[in-house]
């Protein structure tokens, strides 16, 4: 593109006629018009202007270089202005004759050249100082962010302060603990049936007569967002007992709002071990281990049916309030062993063996309850049974207050189309 059609483009760009365009730089609409039909070049200062106004550089409208924007205006100086307008008055004036231009040549380069070098060092110029302007405006970014990155950083102290302060909270800690000369918390009942389980706490003030009347004393539960009170509170000017009812839940906590030697405090009262903080242990009943030992098939002349026995495995584990209990079968004995010995006769333990005919229950009979030990189990297995018939066993294991839990064993038979045969069993 000639300089007169970068000027002409520009201008169309902005939006403006020759005449606003010649008003703005102080020159006719025929000058605009000569430039753009490169009838003649604008001279140096209103070069400068046009550079300005369209926000290129001077170079690249005398097609100097390539390179368009600028990032601020052409500042040149007297001798630069003077070497510009040598050039320009070079181009625009008559051409000299052939022994002239022959003489002239050599001059013409090197004023060419130099108005070149000029432009080429005023442009690189600009471009360092934008360069300049661009990193330090980057550093301010930089520093704000640091600064808003320290705003959020917490403050630290050191380990000093640290020590003192633990030091004090532990020894607030101690005089509100120091508040009860006694607290215990147990199990007062379980309701398997909804699952609840309360909680009975006894406490003794420190300073009883801190307590006026015992309203001033509150018993509470936590468990996750859930809060539950106490359903009942008795203090009888030496002892406080609160009884609290709740789900048997795990992760639940205690708390106990009395007046302390510090005012109204909120004491935790998570017994040591933290056992109550998990009560779904308190409620909590699974058969964890029985099986068969054999299993084979018989035919009953008497009632001319075919029969399965099942030889009971020796010994089976379960699970109760979160113990586990061993029991074993002997010839005519039982006996478990766990935490307490007779647990399993307390609670009422029973368990029988249920045989399934095709995922539907055929028979149970009932293989331990009480002092009652059964080590053999015998079950009459379906007439006219189709091929592919399954028969197989679970064991059932039930507590007096109603609560089960039941195993299925590997041991099956498999009809084969002319007899019972014995397999392995597996549910899908």
């Amino acid at each position: 593109m000639t300089t007169g059609q970068k000027i002409a483009e520009y201008r169309k760009r902005m939006g403006l006629s020759q005449e606003k365009l010649g008003e703005q730089l102080g020159v006719s609409r025929q000058a605009i018009s000569k430039w753009e039909a490169d009838a003649a070049l604008p001279e140096v200062e209103k070069l400068a202007a046009l550079s300005k106004l369209f926000g290129v550089t001077v170079g690249w409208l005398l097609g100097l270089e390539e390179s368009v924007e600028q990032s601020e205006p052409l500042a040149l100086n007297e001798k630069q202005l003077e070497m510009i307008e040598e050039l320009i008055k070079h181009y625009t004036s008559p051409p000299p004759s052939a022994r002239s231009w022959k003489k002239l040549w050599p001059q013409a380069l090197a004023l060419v050249l130099c108005c070149a070098l000029a432009v080429w060092c005023v442009t690189l110029t600009m471009m360092l100082a934008t360069w300049k302007d661009s990193m330090n405006l980057q550093m301010r970014q930089l520093d704000t962010q640091i600064s808003e990155v320290n705003g959020r950083i917490p403050y630290v102290p050191d380990y000093d302060t640290l020590y003192d302060q633990l030091e004090k909270q532990l020894q607030k800690n101690a005089g509100k603990t120091a508040a009860l000369a006694a607290c215990q918390l147990d199990v007062a009942h379980i309701d398997v049936s909804t699952n609840n389980v309360t909680l009975r706490l006894t406490a003794k003030p420190r300073i009883p007569g801190l307590i006026s009347d015992g309203k001033d004393i509150a018993f509470t539960a936590q468990h996750g967002k859930e809060t539950y009170q106490a359903d009942s509170i008795t203090w009888d000017g030496a002892t406080f007992v609160g009884e609290i009812t709740l789900p048997a839940e795990n992760n639940t906590h205690y708390f106990l709002m009395m007046p302390t030697n510090e005012g109204l405090s909120q004491l935790c009262i998570d017994d040591n071990e933290n056992e109550l903080c998990d009560l779904k242990r308190y409620i909590s009943f699974e058969l964890k281990q029985a099986d068969i030992i054999n299993i084979y098939t018989g035919y009953n002349e008497a009632k001319n049916q075919t029969f399965a026995a099942c030889v009971i495995e020796s010994y089976g584990i379960v699970s109760i309030g979160g113990y586990e209990y061993y029991f074993e079968y002997g010839e005519d004995t039982y006996s478990a062993t766990g935490d307490d010995n007779s647990a399993l006769k307390q609670n009422g333990f029973s368990m029988s063996l249920e045989a399934l005919y095709n995922d539907k229950s055929l028979a149970t009979e009932v293989i331990f309850q009480q002092d009652s030990l059964s080590t053999k189990a015998t079950f009459d297995l379906p007439k006219n049974p189709q091929k592919g018939d399954v028969v197989c066993f679970r064991f059932k294991a039930e507590l007096a207050d109603g609560r089960t839990s039941q195993l299925d064993s590997w041991a099956a038979f498999t009809y084969t189309g002319t007899k019972w045969e014995e397999g392995l069993f597996y549910e899908e």
